[in-house]
């Protein structure tokens, strides 16, 4: 690698992507989708990335130009990786590296950091979008089912996909930036399995609350989040399916009452931290046995709140034959849900 140059994340001219802190030496990935992007050229660029695991290990996928160029799982301690080599030095290309897992809540030793990058090239900027969008989610938004056989079932961090996901999708056909917070098997007032500790508005308004040991903490995950340094034009929430399983499959009066208390609230936290965005409760890839508690909910927030900035959109379900791994939503799946995301946000946006 002689004759490359080191340069780190602070560099003017690399985008992060996602909910971080502000150190960038090294820059600590948290959470699905997020990443670095550059405009470079050069004949050959290496990554030198620091990761660890417990149980989980963490994967990314290297875009450039767009398409997806290597997806890898990455070994435990630091590696310096090959983005690209032997490529013409003096095109420009557009590199991504992207974090194409969750966040593990229940790995307390999880890590992926990059450290910095090496190359001949010369660095270009990235130009800023003009949209900015935020998605919330479970399983689904954290692209649990984007990778392998539709008759894989082992729950490991190899099916999940930050590019075969809805929100990815949603993101390049609005040209628009994006951020994720999701978590597999969580809701918005309890998890696939009742507790009400797994629940993603108890740890929104925090940069990576979810993440667990002291490293983490160390490392700024359970700060708090700076609002400001990302405006959200939409708002995206596709909660409920774990929501309505942890209620056992239906919902009655009682606990009814209670789910619609609990998004109300959110959608009030979610409004207090980003006053302008159009907020859009997102519901229907698996089931929609909670929609009518749902558009009660968003009724019941414009209602008590005034705001009118915020509205409940059905999705379409997923068919059999539409499938991924771990029986969630497949790539075709996803296609359509960010096409009806998509279609809807140009219009209530103005995106031309």
């Amino acid at each position: 690698m002689l004759g490359l140059r080191e340069v780190f994340c602070d560099n003017e001219n690399i985008k992060v992507w996602g909910r971080t802190t502000s150190e960038r030496k090294p820059l600590t990935l948290f959470w699905t989708g997020s990443g670095i992007e550059m405009n470079v050229s050069g004949s050959e660029m290496w990554v030198t990335i620091d990761t660890d695991h417990e149980a989980y290990e963490p994967w990314i996928s290297i875009l450039i130009d767009g398409t997806v160029m290597q997806r890898m799982m990455l070994p435990k301690g630091r590696h310096e990786i090959c983005v690209f080599r032997s490529l013409t030095p003096t095109n420009y290309r557009n590199v991504k590296i992207i974090k194409d897992m969750q966040a593990m809540s229940d790995d307390t030793k999880s890590l992926l950091q990059i450290v910095s990058i090496k190359t001949d090239g010369a660095f270009m900027p990235v130009e800023d979008k003009k949209y900015h969008l935020e998605f919330i989610g479970d399983s689904i938004t954290s692209g649990e089912g984007g990778n392998g056989a539709k008759n894989e079932m082992d729950w490991v961090s190899a099916v999940f996909s930050s590019i075969n996901n809805y929100g990815y999708m949603t993101a390049k056909a609005l040209d628009a930036e994006y951020r994720v917070v999701s978590q597999s098997g969580w809701g918005f007032y309890h998890s696939w399995d009742g507790h009400r500790e797994n629940s993603i508005p108890q740890y929104y308004e925090q940069i990576c609350g979810l993440l667990k040991g002291q490293r983490n903490i160390e490392l700024g995950a359970h700060d708090k989040y700076d609002f400001d340094s990302y405006k959200a034009d939409a708002v995206i929430i596709n909660l409920g399916t774990n929501d309505i399983s942890g209620c056992g499959g239906s919902v009655n009066d009682e606990n009814k009452a209670v789910l619609i208390k609990a998004a109300v609230d959110f959608m009030t936290m979610i409004r207090k931290n980003n006053p302008d965005s159009h907020i859009v409760w997102v519901y229907g890839m698996l089931g929609n046995g909670l929609e009518d508690t749902l558009k009660e909910a968003v009724a019941e927030y414009k209602e008590k709140s005034g705001d009118e900035n915020a509205v409940y959109l059905a999705l379409p379900d997923t068919q059999p034959d539409q499938l991924g791994s771990r029986e969630h939503p497949g790539l075709i799946s996803h296609q359509n849900t960010a096409k009806v995301i998509s279609e809807y946000l140009r219009k209530v946006l103005n995106i031309a």
